[in-house]
Formats: structure tokens, C-alpha cells, sequence
């Protein structure tokens, strides 16, 4: 089963560099893209990572991969400091 990974980043360079050691990493079945794509956004978790990337003008790193990598690519999105969506969205809650 395949399975979507996403982190927003700080900086665009951030993001260019996590997709380098992912492309490096040569996961089997990893589709990595820059932010993510439109015409599979439907209302849930794939629009509130869309709106909060867009929001927050930070890049966004999307990979789909079957569910056996899914942690080998969080480990290697996790190396470069991904922003914590859940904790930035309850900060701008309590504001």
C-alpha cells in the first residue's frame, strides 16, 4: 500500500537539500515531489497540509511510498528540521 510523507520546511534550501539525500537514498517506489499536488487534495489531511505550506509560505517535501519505506523516509526528512504542523497550529490557536 502506498503511503504519503510530507514535512513543510523553514527554507526552499532546506527542502532542495532533503529531496537530494532522498533522491540519493534511492528508496524502491518513492515518488518525490516539491509541494504537493492539486489534483489529489480533497478536503482532510492532504488540504490542511496544502493551505497551512501555502499560509505559512514554506515549502513543502511530498514522497509517496510504499508503506515498507514510509519510515526510511521520515528518517531522512526528519535530519533536516521539518516545522511541527500540529505544534504551529495550535500556537496560531492560542493567539
Amino acid at each position: 500500500m502506498t503511503e504519503i510523507v510530507r514535512a513543510l520546511f523553514d527554507t526552499p534550501a532546506t527542502a532542495e537539500a532533503a529531496m537530494r539525500d532522498l533522491k540519493v537514498a534511492r528508496i524502491p517506489s518513492a515518488v518525490i515531489q516539491r509541494g504537493g499536488s492539486d489534483s489529489t487534495l480533497r478536503e482532510g489531511s492532504d488540504a490542511i497540509w496544502h493551505r497551512n505550506a501555502s499560509a505559512w509560505q514554506r515549502p513543502m517535501v511530498t514522497v509517496a511510498v510504499d508503506e515498507l519505506y514510509a519510515d526510511a523516509v521520515t528518517g531522512i526528512l526528519r535530519q533536516f528540521g521539518p516545522l511541527n504542523i500540529e505544534e504551529r497550529l495550535a500556537q496560531s490557536h492560542r493567539r
